[in-house]
């Protein structure tokens, strides 16, 4: 899936600076989730859900402004509902659950820019 990055279609610069924000913070996420499921016998994920993969489709064929709004919408949604996730692991007493609380913070971040972008 590539193509719909926010950078490429994003017409505002902050739009196009959270998808860069975006990038390098889940990228160094992706990297820690990685190693932990690795150390707990757990398996990732292989692909984006159906949900992210409709919500890549929807984008897609928008650019400029009105990809900016929506890109910032879905971002609003998305987070809130992995903010819910994280905390809902953290006070699991797991061994995800330091890694869950650790998230937290860099998820209200993402959610507050894109919340600000949305407006």
């Amino acid at each position: 899936m590539s193509g719909a990055g926010p950078q490429q279609k994003g017409q505002s610069d902050q739009v196009k600076q959270f998808g860069q924000a975006l990038q390098q913070d889940h990228s160094e996420h992706l990297q820690k989730a990685q190693q932990l499921a690795s150390q707990n016998g757990m398996k990732m994920p292989s692909e984006p859900s159906k949900k992210q993969k409709a919500i890549y489709s929807r984008l897609e064929g928008m650019s400029g402004g009105r990809f900016d709004q929506a890109f910032a919408q879905a971002m609003v949604r998305d987070h809130q509902e992995d903010i819910k996730k994280y905390q809902k692991q953290a006070a699991a007493n797991s061994p995800l659950s330091d890694f869950a609380q650790q998230t937290v913070p860099v998820l209200q971040k993402h959610l507050d820019m894109a919340k600000s972008l949305a407006k």
